[in-house]
């Protein structure tokens, strides 16, 4: 009975040493996820303050726009 118990706890062991590899390769894929969802949380950051920069621009192109209008419009 002891041999067959014996051989029940090198099976489990085994096993145990396969999932924690398995998990381990989780971590491992997860923490790219992690990183990976960072880099793109940055991006957007970075897209959005560009959107910003841009809408700013355009605002002061079309006022100067305005501007020029009222100044010359009787030349154009």
């Amino acid at each position: 009975m002891s041999a067959y118990i014996l051989h029940i706890d090198k099976t489990q062991t085994k096993a145990l040493k396969e999932i924690q590899a398995i998990l381990a390769k989780i971590k491992g894929e997860l923490k790219e996820v992690s990183k990976s969802t960072l880099e793109d949380e940055y991006l957007l950051t970075e897209i959005g303050k560009s959107s910003e920069t841009d809408t700013v621009s355009f605002e002061k192109g079309i006022q100067f726009m305005r501007t020029s209008i009222r100044k010359h419009g009787s030349k154009i």
